[in-house]
């Protein structure tokens, strides 16, 4: 009998050890994935002030025309955004740059290509009011075609035109009310958007790449 009670006893103590190395087992493995998922974030971490100490870098270098009121310099959807307002660059209604927007422009374009490895859209924005010029039907013509100038005067400076691109925005991009008469002067502006380098882009996961092309 009391072998009997013994090995009942034994094979109860086995089941509840069973069990605690199950449960430790379990608390294992979450700790793991707590490690892991803390290694990422630290990871992101660091990658983002990386990120953000180059922008850093790449803002002084415009220190000067930001100084001088020429230029400002934003960081938008992870992007540097550097803004001219169309008042230094263009007559209303025009796409012929100015002398003093030249003058601005001439700068842009040294420090421009002074920075390596990094390509650039030229982006032109209007206000809401219709355009009132034959020459172009809308302000989406507008914009493009002071885009283009834009590219075409940094390329004669001598910046790659490998490296610049150019689009229009018309109306539809504002970043200020149009209601106002200092709204719009703020929506009429050049863009200069320095595209990130595929490094500061976030990584896809395998996993999802293969649902993607699957």
């Amino acid at each position: 009998k009391r072998l009997e009670q013994l090995k009942k006893d034994l094979k109860r103590t086995r089941g509840t050890l069973a069990l605690y190395e199950s449960k430790t087992g379990g608390l294992e493995q979450k700790l793991d994935t707590t490690r892991r998922e803390l290694q990422k974030l630290r990871q992101k971490r660091q990658e983002t002030r990386r990120r953000l100490q180059r922008y850093r870098n790449l803002a002084q270098k415009f220190a000067s025309m930001v100084e001088a009121g020429q230029l400002e310099v934003k960081i938008r959807d992870g992007k540097m955004v550097l803004q001219l307002s169309n008042d230094i660059l263009f007559e209303s209604g025009e796409t012929a740059i100015q002398g003093d927007g030249k003058e601005a422009l001439k700068e842009l374009a040294g420090v421009l290509s002074d920075i390596e490895k990094r390509r650039f859209l030229i982006a032109g924005h209007t206000d809401n009011v219709p355009i009132k010029s034959g020459r172009y039907d809308s302000n989406w013509e507008l914009s493009t075609a002071r885009a283009v100038e834009v590219v075409r005067f940094l390329q004669k400076k001598g910046l790659s035109p490998e490296r610049m691109a150019a689009a229009g925005y018309s109306q539809y991009d504002p970043v200020a009310t149009n209601d106002t008469v200092e709204g719009r002067a703020k929506n009429r502006r050049i863009e200069v958007i320095v595209m990130p380098n595929l490094d500061e882009l976030p990584t896809i996961p395998r996993d999802i790449l293969k649902d993607l092309s699957g």
